[in-house]
């Protein structure tokens, strides 16, 4: 028979953590960094769940409990729309290149301004959604314009609706260059680096078996 004392340590190895995680994370190897948490606690159930829509949306899914942590991004805005409720650490950076087909024109020219845009046709997330809001907000500040003729919820359809001659996407650049057939449009005023975070309630933290899980992130930085 074990003693409470000795059922401490197996206990905290043990649990379901569910972590929410945005469509693309960039350069941050989230299956590595799976693969050495289960490695270390082969007990513990992580239950990994795509999150879409608005930042405000992450945020409340966080506060209702429906996930123990989250990876989400964080534009320069982002902690004052997700709220000091949250605890919110760095785990990389992630900058958006616009992908176009290698045949087309935009594909050889240089300094590509957004004004030199205003009549192509883009791809997009939904109004409201993180990455969408930067670029809005750059097209905006460039009294510019532009066509979102498609909205998309998945990196991987918009690169092939590129492919497709639909339009152009604003996407991860790692995304781009790992693309046969597209290429990352030169451009004069390119998209700033912009956080991911991993992201965590305060009303409810996460049980030993979370806070396991978020060291094993966190050091995977």
């Amino acid at each position: 028979m074990r003693t409470a004392s000795a059922a401490g340590p197996v206990q905290a190895r043990q649990g379901t953590v569910t972590l929410g995680t945005v469509l693309s994370t960039g350069s941050f190897d989230l299956i590595g960094a799976l693969s050495a948490f289960q490695a270390e606690h082969p007990d513990v159930v992580v239950r990994l769940r795509h999150s879409t829509g608005p930042l405000a949306g992450h945020a409340t899914a966080l506060r209702e409990g429906r996930f123990d942590l989250m990876l989400l991004p964080v534009p320069p805005h982002g902690p004052a729309v997700l709220g000091p409720d949250l605890i919110i650490d760095d785990v990389s950076r992630i900058r958006l290149g616009l992908a176009c087909r290698t045949d087309d024109p935009l594909a050889e020219a240089h300094g590509v301004t957004y004004a030199d845009l205003a009549d192509r046709r883009f791809i997009d997330s939904p109004a409201g959604w993180g990455d969408r809001t930067i670029v809005d907000s750059l097209f905006g500040a460039a009294g510019v314009q532009r066509t979102v003729a498609l909205e998309v919820v998945d990196t991987a359809t918009v690169l092939t609706m590129v492919r497709r001659r639909l339009g152009l996407a604003f996407v991860p650049e790692e995304a781009i260059a790992s693309q046969p057939g597209l290429s990352r449009v030169d451009l004069a005023d390119p998209p700033p680096l912009h956080g991911l975070g991993l992201a965590a309630s305060r009303n409810h933290p996460p049980s030993e078996a979370g806070r396991g899980l978020r060291r094993t992130l966190l050091a995977a930085r």
